[in-house]
């Protein structure tokens, strides 16, 4: 009895879950514009991952924007918007090769010139990004898929200073907007005012 009881306690959870699914039907296509609404504990003091250490713009940033690298569960660098990377031999040249087809918001592809301009912003703005671009001797665009970066000495501090979740190098479509300071704001859902 006990035995035709489990059976039918499993037989009905797996008929409810394909009921669920059944009737969930397909997803909504994506669409352009509309309203983001986040229920979200506190404020941050902006979305600007380069400009603030402070925990919650890092929740929030790790969910809009995404570096060249990010970690693993054992906390070590591993490729995101880049697909691959070389060191030379002499350990002063990162070649990085970046992923074909990622596209911003806007529907602009990421470029190169994309990254060295976010990065070179986070290297100003960031501690993580001075403490690294003060060893950074060059941070160019070899061309539309690849960033090399000279640094000036050799430093281990390289791909984990590009990884790290906090005050991270988040990469933007800097052609289709100019960074600036604490751009973009955080609006409260009670703002009317539109800030962009």
């Amino acid at each position: 009895m006990a035995r035709r009881a489990f059976w039918l306690r499993v037989l009905t959870a797996f008929a409810m879950v394909a009921a669920l699914m059944i009737a969930s039907g397909p997803a909504d296509a994506q669409k352009k514009g509309g309203v983001l609404r986040v229920g979200n504990l506190g404020e941050p003091p902006s979305l600007d991952a380069h400009w603030t250490t402070a925990s919650i713009t890092e929740t929030l940033t790790n969910h809009i924007y995404e570096g060249l690298f990010s970690l693993d569960r054992d906390n070590k660098p591993i490729p995101m918007l880049a697909e691959s990377y070389t060191v030379s031999k002499d350990g002063l040249t990162y070649t990085f090769k970046l992923r074909q087809g990622v596209k911003f918001h806007n529907g602009k592809e990421m470029t190169s010139d994309d990254v060295v301009a976010s990065l070179t912003r986070w290297g100003k703005q960031s501690i993580y990004g001075k403490a690294l671009f003060a060893q950074v001797a060059e941070l160019r665009a070899v061309d539309p898929a690849t960033v090399q970066m000279q640094l000036k000495e050799k430093s281990a501090i390289v791909l984990i200073s590009l990884a790290v979740p906090n005050n991270f190098g988040a990469i933007a479509g800097c052609r289709c907007r100019r960074w600036r300071p604490g751009w973009p704001r955080w609006r409260p859902a009670s703002s009317t005012s539109r800030t962009t």
